[in-house]
């Protein structure tokens, strides 16, 4: 016959299992169980709280408020705030025995980054229904003067449907990334094959050469390159974004591709000399529609969303993306995919 499992190893077992943070207080408010989470997040990782008042060793009015509607209304808690710079959730739970409530247990859920992809989420959703509002309203305005009579007009209905084509166009080029960061964001590469790296930057080259005046283009293709494993399609994305970026902030002068190996990483570099960045803006270029210059974005056309292409591809690859940059003098991008 096989051995008993002691309750008290199985319990020991469950709490060393959960993410969570979990404490149980008696009705003197004496800690009778907890677990390692528990005390990570009470930033007491290596003590002893067993038995000490809970009062004494917690500061927080969320997990209170929470424990006080069990002892209050005898249902379930739940309060959500901060705690010790992060967002907790703290739902307590009454501890019922055969005939009363026992004490009360406590589950506190660090939900720090839920809700940072919340308001991800919510900025998202509020900076798409601008970014779509805008050309539509364009669209729509012009439409109902061509309606009202200006469409007699040829040189007048011309000039109109231009600026509608070219408000179409944006609208299509800005569903297309949004569809393409949220292909990348899903993390599934459904083709992933040898990639001739060389090839496809000299592609994109090709492709981009010549497409601003005033901006040479520069690359120098080395020997050889080993293959990198990867779908190509978003190497190209990586590139084209990245020139393009770089061109558009390069009013006259050079910008120039590295592709080559180094070490155990396909290195992968953007440099230009165009109007560079201010420092404290470098943290914020690979956010979705930020745009360091929204009156040049406006004018050439940018979606906002072609820096943060580059960077979710660039996580895709378990790779690592550096900048840097001066005023006046230009930037470099510099990514780093290992092999």
């Amino acid at each position: 016959m096989d051995e008993m499992i002691a309750p008290g190893i199985e319990l020991d077992a469950m709490l060393r299992s959960m993410n969570n943070g979990v404490v149980a207080i008696n009705n003197e408010n004496q800690i009778i169980f907890y677990n390692q989470v528990f005390l990570t997040l009470l930033g007491r990782p290596a003590e002893n709280i067993k038995l000490q008042p809970f009062y004494e060793i917690i500061r927080n009015e969320i997990i209170f408020d929470a424990i006080d509607i069990v002892r209050q209304k005898g249902c379930d808690g739940i309060k959500e705030g901060e705690w010790r710079d992060k967002a907790i959730r703290a739902t307590a739970t009454p501890l019922v025995g055969k005939r009363e409530i026992l004490g009360v247990l406590v589950i506190v859920e660090d939900i720090t980054q839920l809700k940072k992809l919340e308001s991800v989420r919510s900025d998202f959703v509020s900076n798409v229904t601008h970014e779509l509002k805008t050309p539509l309203t364009s669209i729509r305005g012009f439409v109902e003067t061509l309606k009202n009579g200006a469409i007699a007009d040829e040189a007048v209905a011309r000039r109109f449907l231009d600026i509608i084509d070219i408000e179409t166009e944006r609208l299509y080029f800005l569903i297309q990334d949004i569809l393409t960061l949220s292909e990348i964001e899903s993390g599934t590469d459904y083709e992933v094959i040898a990639c001739n790296v060389g090839k496809a930057a000299r592609e994109v080259t090709d492709l981009l050469e010549g497409s601003k005046e005033g901006v040479t283009l520069i690359y120098e293709p080395v020997p050889y390159i080993r293959p990198y494993y990867c779908n190509p399609t978003r190497i190209k994305e990586l590139l084209i974004n990245l020139l393009d970026n770089a061109m558009k902030y390069t009013e006259e002068g050079k910008v120039r591709l590295i592709c080559q190996e180094d070490g155990d990483d396909l290195l992968i570099c953007v440099e230009d000399t165009g109007i560079g960045m201010e420092k404290e803006q470098l943290p914020r270029i690979f956010e979705r529609f930020y745009r360091i210059d929204k009156s040049r974005s406006r004018k050439q056309g940018g979606t906002g969303l072609g820096l943060s292409i580059v960077k979710h591809i660039v996580e895709l690859y378990n790779g690592r993306i550096k900048v840097e940059s001066q005023v006046g003098k230009g930037s470099r991008f510099e990514i780093r995919l290992p092999y």
